[in-house]
């Protein structure tokens, strides 16, 4: 008997039928898909399947869940403040304001920005925190997958304020304390640091075996801009990658953010690596950082991440994607990327590079984790299939958004936080100073 998608709320199988959906060969299908408890249990032929709770699919189009592989939400609060800024001028902000954010600011614009990531059909996001408790909180609140990454620093070689920072065994407690409070099926914690200028080495290599053995990832912004570079040079007499290198780091237990400015040693050094890195293409723009580059390290696991609001105004991973298209190869195109690639980077390799498992993909043993789009704004066979997903998630917010088989959207609706009251909460605290 064919139900509504109102009505399959709480019922443990559901079949779309008929659905149009895209695959992890980068092109859209028709099917029965078969949701089981919080996985995608099966996908049969079109029209197979006619007993249990069937719902008519037809006019909906199923993508994956998107993945935002990294995210500072409370920084929303300073979204818009300039058009652009250098990188040394942002973190001097962020270092000197830090104080002057309330827990219960700080939670506000955490649940705000992460609501309205939901609204775009991302499902999954690296939150990269100093405040791991507060955005775990919000997280949790609005049901969201989250990989905490919870930055925590020991020194400061930069010439910009300084940031908190904390012993050895203080980072340690700190991580261990928060991983028991807010690991969850949908929430995990993963150590970091907030890049090659404020942890010592013997930071870096506790937070890496932690990492290693946890089996998660350390995570930190390297080589985020040349003023970035050329302190940990004066420091270190090296780049932060040739860093790592020495200390024995650049490997599969490792997530980098941005390294956006990397010399033609520091390539050849990651030439036979293989670790993963998030991408922040409007990011580096905004602070004149440089630029990541993408196809000479395509053999890693590569996802995309929006940053934080104050150094990308627009924050839509969508917008990230296609710009992507066109910040690398403007003048070789032999150096774009491939939109397949930038596809795979907001779905499954994104949620790779984050240390997730069966996350990514419409496949069968998959966690239910989708967001489904009206057919009708669409024709699917009008162009590449992965140019029509990048341009169905630029143009359009997906009508329903599920989450480990759950609905959290539907009907464009919220069905666990009144997001117009908090986004009203949000725009009355906002601060406007840079």
């Amino acid at each position: 008997m064919e139900s509504s998608i109102e009505q399959s709320r709480g019922i443990d199988r559901v079949i779309l039928k008929n659905a149009t959906y895209y695959s992890d060969q980068h092109d859209f299908r028709l099917a029965d898909i078969v949701l089981y408890g919080n996985k995608i249990e099966k996908i049969c032929q079109p029209n197979s399947i006619d007993d249990g709770n069937v719902i008519d699919a037809t006019n909906l189009i199923v993508l994956p869940g998107l993945i935002n592989g990294h995210l500072h939400p409370s920084k929303e609060l300073y979204g818009g403040v300039k058009a652009f800024s250098s990188i040394s001028e942002v973190l001097d902000a962020v270092h000197r304001n830090n104080h002057l954010e309330t827990e219960e600011l700080q939670g506000l614009s955490s649940l705000y920005s992460i609501l309205n990531s939901v609204r775009q059909g991302i499902t999954t996001l690296g939150i990269f925190t100093s405040r791991a408790e507060v955005d775990a909180e919000q997280a949790k609140k609005a049901g969201i997958r989250a990989v905490i990454h919870f930055s925590q620093n020991d020194q400061w070689i930069g010439k910009e304020s300084k940031p908190s920072s904390s012993s050895l065994e203080d980072v340690i407690k700190r991580y261990s304390d928060c991983v028991h409070k807010y690991e969850s099926d949908l929430i995990k914690v993963h150590p970091a640091t907030a890049s090659e200028l404020s942890a010592t080495p013997e930071l870096m290599k506790e937070l890496h075996k932690i990492a290693y053995e946890e089996n998660k990832k350390f995570v930190m912004h390297i080589c985020e801009g040349r003023s970035q570079v050329e302190q940990c040079v004066a420091h270190y007499g090296e780049s932060g990658i040739q860093v790592l290198d020495k200390l024995h780091l650049l490997d599969s237990s490792t997530l980098l953010v941005h390294a956006s400015t990397l010399s033609d040693e520091d390539i050849h050094v990651l030439s036979d690596k293989k670790l993963n890195f998030i991408h922040c293409p409007v990011s580096n723009s905004f602070t004149g950082a440089g630029r990541f580059p993408f196809k000479a390290l395509l053999h890693n696991k590569i996802g995309l991440g929006t940053d934080a609001a104050m150094v990308n105004p627009f924050h839509k991973l969508a917008f990230d994607a296609a710009f992507s298209l066109y910040f690398h190869g403007e003048s070789n195109l032999d150096e774009k990327v491939d939109v397949a690639d930038l596809i795979d980077s907001i779905t499954k390799t994104g949620a790779s590079a984050l240390g997730l498992d069966h996350v990514g993909s419409v496949k069968e043993g998959m966690f239910a984790d989708l967001c489904f789009f009206k057919r009708g704004n669409v024709v699917v066979e009008s162009q590449d299939p992965s140019l029509l997903f990048l341009d169905m998630i630029l143009n359009h917010n997906p009508t329903h958004v599920m989450i480990n088989g759950e609905f959290v959207v539907l009907n464009e609706s919220f069905l666990r936080c009144d997001f117009n009251q908090i986004r009203d909460r949000f725009l009355q605290n906002k601060k406007l100073e840079g």
